[in-house]
């Protein structure tokens, strides 16, 4: 049940990552102040995530951690309502990033040390299943505020309200594992089978078979590119996504959080699928498949642009790229919390942090100076890029 607190914090945080862009703008900026903004605020996520995944791995312990970025999140969300400026929003958007990294390590531990290796994509689909009801649910709850003719004040202080609530429950909920073995575990069993298929090839070798099995070393290197592509591509789109619902289709505040839900929707089908194919093994084919599949909807999304249905076609296929989202997600936690090391777990957020940086400034300006089919473009031809970084990682 310790989840539960961060189905809460989903519930304020992405009600909060939508709102912001439109309040951006409402205040007098601009896609461009936009794109500035995310960038700065992933940039400074980078080396936070470096360090709390560092700390929480010394200190062997979890907890504190997490109450720490639930308390100051909701210090920082309702210091967002005296802003009136878009400097004061860049500032209180750079503690925003530094403080929301702090449980993000320290929430990937926790799983993979409180279940099997066997059971860790089931773990993390459980998990990200539960937390996406949660951004479902702040959606739906901005939605119905945004309908009701509610202020923007009015919804940054719910979201300042479930951070409250989250750091409550996580006080009562949350429990540091007795013995932190799993990951160690999972690293001695790899360092062993290397051994074994070395020893194996050398027999071989021996007896004068000329060919062997090989010993290929895993490719963390493209891992970590094709990550960061994808995160990029991910940033580049949906970071001005909320300007191009409201301005270029001319939709109100209300049916944008409504688009966005159907979107969470996807994700919640996705993890539902993981669980139930759950008894299966993480193939890193099948993350090529999720990869490839992102890109080439990501173009029809490109082709949609000039539909007169555009806005169903749109909708339809940003709920598509939520279920592949969900599947990516899993398995690349699942993958990652076998190849990094103990003290190492916030790489994985560093790396997705390095493709927001880039994608957070490009999507917002190339919308703001020659439009957002051009976003739409950029972004797939960035997917491919990941695929092909993958592919290479799978070989």
């Amino acid at each position: 049940m310790w989840w539960l607190s961060f189905v809460l914090h989903e519930a304020g945080f992405n009600l909060l990552l939508i709102l912001l862009p439109l309040y951006v703008i409402s205040i007098g900026g601009s896609l461009t102040d936009i794109g500035i903004m995310c960038m700065i605020g992933q940039l400074v996520a980078i080396p936070a995530s470096m360090f709390w995944g560092y700390a929480c791995d010394k200190a062997r312990s979890y907890k504190p951690f997490i109450l720490l970025s639930f308390s100051s999140l909701s210090i920082a969300i309702y210091s967002l309502i005296i802003a009136t400026k878009v400097s004061h929003l860049i500032f209180l958007y750079i503690i925003l990033s530094i403080l929301h990294s702090a449980h993000g390590p320290p929430r990937n531990v926790l799983i993979a040390e409180l279940y099997t290796y066997e059971e860790w994509k089931e773990s993390f689909a459980v998990f990200e299943k539960f937390a996406e009801v949660g951004r479902l649910t702040g959606l739906l709850a901005g939605a119905y505020i945004s309908f009701s003719g509610a202020s923007t004040i009015s919804l940054i202080s719910l979201c300042g309200s479930l951070h409250i609530a989250a750091f409550l429950l996580s006080i009562i909920l949350i429990r540091d594992p007795i013995l932190i073995l799993e990951r160690r575990l999972v690293s001695i069993k790899r360092m062993v089978d290397l051994v074994d298929r070395g020893t194996y090839a050398f027999c071989k070798a021996l007896d004068g078979f000329s060919k062997v099995c090989s010993l290929k070393k895993v490719n963390v290197k493209a891992f970590c590119t094709g990550l960061t592509f994808f995160q990029a591509a991910s940033t580049m789109l949906f970071t001005p996504m909320p300007i191009f619902l409201s301005r270029e289709l001319a939709l109100q505040q209300g049916l944008v959080f409504t688009i966005y839900t159907l979107n969470s929707l996807g994700v919640v089908l996705g993890y539902l699928h993981l669980i139930y194919r759950s008894s299966e093994n993480v193939e890193k084919t099948s993350l090529l498949k999720v990869v490839l599949l992102r890109s080439v909807t990501v173009f029809l999304m490109f082709i949609a642009l000039s539909s007169t249905f555009n806005v169903v076609i749109i909708t339809a296929l940003l709920t598509l790229l939520g279920y592949l989202y969900a599947l990516f997600y899993v398995y690349v936690l699942t993958i990652s919390m076998e190849l990094l090391p103990p003290k190492k777990v916030g790489l994985i957020d560093a790396i997705i942090n390095l493709g927001s940086v880039y994608g957070a400034f490009i999507g917002p300006l190339i919308a703001d100076k020659v439009g957002f089919n051009y976003v739409f473009l950029l972004s797939g031809l960035t997917f491919f890029a990941s695929f092909i970084a993958f592919k290479v990682f799978n070989r």
